[in-house]
Formats: structure tokens, C-alpha cells, sequence
């Protein structure tokens, strides 16, 4: 993918920003490559709109993104997590990583990825 622009990661920022507030759905298809955009901003707003999807596929990405230095935004990619995975565990990025990785290969959320 070619590095774009900074304006263009500003633009592609608010408009998903904008989606988010106005609930309206962008399909997986599109939001898929906005997980490896090179803006993190844009990665980020591209996991929390896939993982609003419930769907066990947008774990591991969501996973991923807790990786990410947006701490104030962990308590929703942790609340997404609950609400797909159906775990209860507290709000603590580390916690919710070790859980993931001590997950068996066979589960549903390592076998189903995008």
C-alpha cells in the first residue's frame, strides 16, 4: 500500500469518525485493508468499526489493537471483546493479551481471522 498523504489520513480519520457517531455500517470488505493502513489513527477507528460487528473473526484484531498507544480508547476495544467473546475478564490490556494467547490453536477466535 503507498504511504498517503498526511491530509488524506486527517480526512480518512474524520470520516470514519463521522460513520462511527452517525451509526452507519461500513462492510468488512472495506474496512479489512484499513487494518494495515499505515496511519494508526485510521487502523484503530478501522478495528473498533470491525469489531462492532460482533463477529469472532475481528478477535485477534482487536487483540492487536491493544497494542496500540491509544489507552483511553482500551476500555471499548475491551468492552468489544466481552461482547464477542462472551468473557468476563477485567479492564487490563495485559489480562485480555494472556487470555489470547493461552487460547488452544482450535479455538474459534485463532481458527477464524481476517
Amino acid at each position: 500500500m503507498k504511504k498517503p498523504k498526511s491530509a488524506d489520513n486527517h480526512l480518512l480519520s474524520n470520516l470514519l469518525t463521522e460513520c462511527k457517531r452517525r451509526n452507519i455500517r461500513i462492510e468488512k470488505k472495506e474496512l479489512i485493508p484499513l487494518l494495515n493502513h499505515p496511519a494508526q489513527t485510521v487502523r484503530y477507528q478501522a478495528v473498533l468499526h470491525l469489531g462492532a460487528q460482533i463477529d469472532s473473526r475481528n478477535v485477534s484484531s482487536l487483540i492487536k489493537a491493544l497494542d496500540m498507544p491509544f489507552e483511553k480508547s482500551h476500555h471499548a476495544i475491551m468492552s468489544l471483546l466481552r461482547e464477542t467473546t462472551r468473557e468476563e475478564l477485567p479492564d487490563d490490556p495485559q489480562i485480555w493479551k494472556e487470555w489470547y494467547k493461552k487460547l488452544p490453536d482450535t479455538s474459534e477466535f485463532k481458527q477464524m481471522q481476517y
